[in-house]
C-alpha cells in the first residue's frame, strides 16, 4: 500500500497422512524445537509459519522431515453502516461487521458521496450527522492487515423536522406555536403546515406564520403539522387538542376627557363591542353612543368618576376601566353675558341657534319648559355659560 508493505496471515488447515500403518506423525510449528503427536484431525494454523511434519516407526530412526511453508494474507474485517433517523438529520454509525479482539487497532474510511473509499478518504471517528440525502461507503482497514475485500455501501434519506405543537391557556383563549423539536438542525428553506379541523395535512395546508389565538368557539380544536424541508421527505405529523377554559374577556376601554369653561366633554374608545359607563356613584351602566360624547357640568369644585367596559359579542363584559379627574364649577350669571345671546324667561332657556342645553348631571335637555334649576348652556362657539330658572 503506497510505499509500504503489508504482510497480514489467514488461518489455513492442514491434514498429515502416512502410509506405515504403525508409524506415528509428529509435527513442529516452532522450527523443530518441539514436536507434538499428530491425532489425525485436521490443523488449524492462524498464523504465518513453516510446518514440519516425520514419520516415527518403533525401531527405526524418524523419517525424513517434511516441510510446508505457509505465507497466507489477512484481509480486514468489513464495515457495516447503521442509520437512526431522527427529525431534521439522519445518524450515521460506522461499526465493523464482527466483534473485534479487544485492543485490535483499526479504522474506517468513508465517502459521502458515492465514490469508493481508501486509505486517503476521511477518517470515522464519531457519529455522522447527515443533513441532506447522501450515499455513505465504508472500507475498515485492521492494523497489519489488507483493507476489507467489501465496502459497505448505504443510500440514505433524511426527514425533515419533527414539530411539538404547544398551548399557552389564557383567560377565555388559548395560543398555540409550533415549532421544530431540533433547533440545531432546521434549514432556513424550511415550511410548516398546519389543519385546524384534525385532517392529515399536507404541502398545500396553511402555512404557518406565528402563534395564534383559540378561542371559546373552537373549543376543543385538533391542530395538525407537519414540517416541509427542500430535499427531504416530509416529518412526522404532530397532533393536539386544544382546549379553552370559559370567555375571554372583551376589549378594554380608553377614557379620555378636555375641558371647556367648567363643562367636560368624556371620550370612551375600544377598538370593538359596545361600551357601557356609569358616572360618579350611579349602580346603572348605559349605553355609550360614540356620536354623542358624555357631557359633564359641575356647579361646585369636586371630582367627577367614570368607569367603563366593553362588550363584545360571544364574550365575556371586558375589565372596567376607571377614571377619576378634578372638576371646576361654573361661575357665571343667570343669563349670558355675552351680548345677551342667553336669557331666561320664565321657565325657559333662549338660546342662539347652534347651543346645547345640558343639566347639572350633564344630561342634554330641552331648554323649554324646565324645572326650577341650574343648566348649563353651550354655546356654539364653544363657550358655556350657567343659566337658573327659578
Amino acid at each position: 500500500m503506497e510505499d509500504n508493505t503489508v504482510v497480514t496471515i489467514e488461518d489455513v488447515t492442514v491434514s498429515m497422512t502416512s502410509d506405515e500403518a504403525y508409524s506415528t506423525i509428529e509435527y513442529s510449528t516452532d522450527g523443530g524445537a518441539t514436536w507434538t503427536v499428530y491425532d489425525g484431525k485436521p490443523l488449524t494454523i492462524g498464523s504465518s509459519t513453516e510446518i514440519q511434519a516425520r514419520t516415527i516407526v518403533k525401531g527405526f530412526d524418524p523419517s525424513a522431515i517434511a516441510k510446508l511453508d505457509i505465507r497466507r494474507e489477512y484481509y480486514s474485517d468489513a464495515a457495516k453502516v447503521v442509520t437512526e433517523q431522527k427529525g431534521g438529520y439522519t445518524l450515521v454509525t460506522l461499526l465493523p461487521v464482527n466483534d473485534l479482539p479487544q485492543g485490535t487497532g483499526y479504522t474506517i474510511h468513508y465517502t459521502l458521496d458515492g465514490s469508493e473509499p481508501d486509505i486517503n478518504s476521511d477518517v470515522y471517528s464519531a457519529p455522522l450527522e447527515l443533513t441532506e440525502a447522501a450515499t455513505v461507503k465504508a472500507l475498515m482497514i485492521e492494523q497489519g492487515k489488507r483493507p476489507a475485500k467489501t465496502v459497505a455501501s448505504q443510500a440514505l434519506t433524511v426527514r425533515a423536522n419533527d414539530l411539538d405543537i404547544t398551548a399557552d391557556k389564557g383567560e377565555g383563549f388559548t395560543t398555540v406555536a409550533i415549532a421544530p423539536k431540533d433547533a440545531k438542525h432546521v434549514d432556513p428553506k424550511a415550511e410548516i403546515r398546519y389543519t385546524t379541523d384534525g385532517t392529515e395535512p399536507t404541502a398545500s395546508s396553511q402555512l404557518y406564520k406565528g402563534e395564534f389565538e383559540v378561542e371559546a368557539a373552537d373549543n376543543g380544536m385538533t391542530i395538525k403539522a407537519i414540517c416541509i424541508e427542500p430535499g427531504k421527505t416530509a416529518g412526522n405529523v404532530a397532533s393536539a387538542t386544544v382546549a379553552v377554559e370559559g370567555l375571554r374577556p372583551s376589549c378594554d376601554v380608553a377614557i379620555s376627557y378636555t375641558e371647556a369653561e367648567g363643562v367636560y366633554t368624556i371620550t370612551l374608545t375600544a377598538p370593538a363591542g359596545k361600551i357601557f359607563y356609569a358616572l360618579n356613584d350611579a349602580t346603572e351602566f348605559k349605553l355609550y353612543d360614540p356620536a354623542k360624547p358624555i357631557t359633564y357640568v359641575s356647579d361646585t369644585d369636586g371630582t367627577c368618576r367614570i368607569r367603563a367596559y366593553a362588550l363584545e359579542e360571544g364574550k365575556k363584559e371586558g375589565r372596567i376601566a376607571e377614571q377619576s379627574f378634578a372638576v371646576t364649577g361654573i361661575d357665571g350669571v343667570e343669563a349670558d353675558q355675552e351680548a345677551g345671546s342667553v336669557r331666561v324667561e320664565g321657565n325657559s332657556i333662549i338660546v342662539p341657534e347652534g347651543a346645547q342645553t345640558f343639566d347639572i348631571a350633564g344630561r342634554r335637555v330641552n331648554p323649554q319648559g324646565l324645572p326650577r334649576g341650574i343648566y348649563i348652556v353651550r354655546l356654539a362657539s364653544g363657550k358655556a355659560v350657567k343659566a337658573v330658572v327659578k
